[in-house]
């Protein structure tokens, strides 16, 4: 058990200093690809390819974003 807090502790000092040189670098070195945007009529079978590449898809009204979907979202409603 006092491994384990140990391993915990060390692990958790690791990703602070990790966090706190990350917080340095520009944004752009940071951010990932825009998520493709569809809109609210686009069919699942369109939303389910571009979900192969992208980790989400924004969903627009109107050339407003209104939502996002995620694999998550998809495997909900099986």
């Amino acid at each position: 058990m006092m491994i384990k807090m140990l391993e915990d502790l060390a692990l958790s000092t690791r990703a602070r200093k990790d966090l706190a040189q990350i917080a340095k670098l520009p944004i752009e070195d940071v951010m990932e690809k825009a998520f493709p945007q569809v809109d609210e009529d686009a069919p699942l079978s369109l939303i389910s390819s571009l979900l192969q590449v992208y980790s989400a898809v924004l969903v627009s009204k109107k050339g407003a974003a209104v939502g996002i979907i995620t694999k998550a979202d998809l495997l909900r409603i099986l």
